[in-house]
């Protein structure tokens, strides 16, 4: 393993930045799926309970309810990652809300495990499109509001750990950047084609305008912070060509589903479809 301080991880990706080359974050729920996204060239590969439960088959909301402890997912998948992921910096997906844990010496036992930062997932971002304003404000009514994720950036960055949390408005912008966020990553909302009429998908043009409008804000806080952007209707490529070209303070991508999910779902049903049709022999003796 070829652990790298923060400061040596920031290098390399404002180095790529510099070279204008696309700085490239992965999710990773398996252990296969870690390994060939080092292989891939991947900057950062994140480790969360979400991408446990995508590639066991079930969606990404999952991560929103109580099916398990994602913290303790985090630590569990540690285990399996770490001796395969040799370069990249890995990351550990935090839920900073988790009452049952005193964070300060979570993030030691982390940093314990190997992981070399943090990300806020799953988190409170979001809350008000996903579940609705009434619900979200009850959560921060008693507590559970994103001012525990800024404050988890806080405490990771005193730590010397690489922060890279999921941002989607311009308040919480402004308590990661304050709170020494190195990368933020622009949440577009569930990642999907937008002609999916099953899901609520922001519209390209108005991904461009929105990552355009935060990284401006971004860029005027902190000068060095790189941006991000992730889900929505980033599907593949030809999206994220799009808004590079129109979004100028953009330095890369940070994909989940499109990276690990739709490649393998895509992949296996090519490969079961091509053998099946296939056809017998026709010497074939009975």
């Amino acid at each position: 393993m070829n652990r790298r301080t923060r400061a040596e991880i920031l290098e390399s990706l404002r180095e790529k930045e510099r070279n204008r080359a696309l700085i490239l974050g992965t999710g990773a729920g398996t252990g296969l799926s870690a390994v060939a996204e080092e292989k891939g060239g991947a900057d950062l590969i994140i480790a969360y309970a979400t991408g446990r439960y995508r590639m066991a088959g079930r969606s990404s909301m999952t991560g929103r309810f109580a099916f398990g402890d994602a913290n303790a997912e985090t630590v569990r998948m540690a285990a399996e990652l770490r001796p395969l992921v040799r370069h990249a910096p890995l990351i550990a997906g935090v839920f900073a809300q988790d009452p049952f844990r005193d964070m300060d010496a979570f993030l030691d036992e982390l940093t314990a495990l190997g992981y070399e930062g943090v990300q806020n997932i799953p988190g409170m971002g979001g809350q008000e499109i996903m579940e609705g304003a009434g619900c979200a404000a009850a959560l921060e009514a008693v507590g559970y509001g994103f001012a525990r994720e800024a404050e988890l950036v806080r405490k990771a960055h005193r730590r010397g750990l690489l922060t890279t949390p999921y941002c989607s408005r311009p308040d919480h912008l402004k308590l990661l950047v304050e709170a020494g966020a190195d990368v933020l990553v622009l949440h577009m909302g569930l990642t999907g084609r937008e002609s999916d009429h099953s899901m609520v998908i922001t519209p390209l043009e108005r991904c461009a305008e929105r990552i355009n409008a935060l990284s401006q804000l971004a860029k005027e806080l902190d000068p060095h912070v790189i941006v991000l952007c992730h889900g929505g209707p980033i599907v593949s490529t030809v999206e994220m060509r799009y808004l590079m070209q129109r979004c100028p303070r953009l330095a890369g991508f940070y994909g989940a589903s499109t990276i690990e999910r739709i490649p393998v779902e895509q992949a296996l049903m090519q490969s079961v479809r091509a053998f099946g049709a296939l056809t017998l022999s026709s010497k074939r003796r009975v």
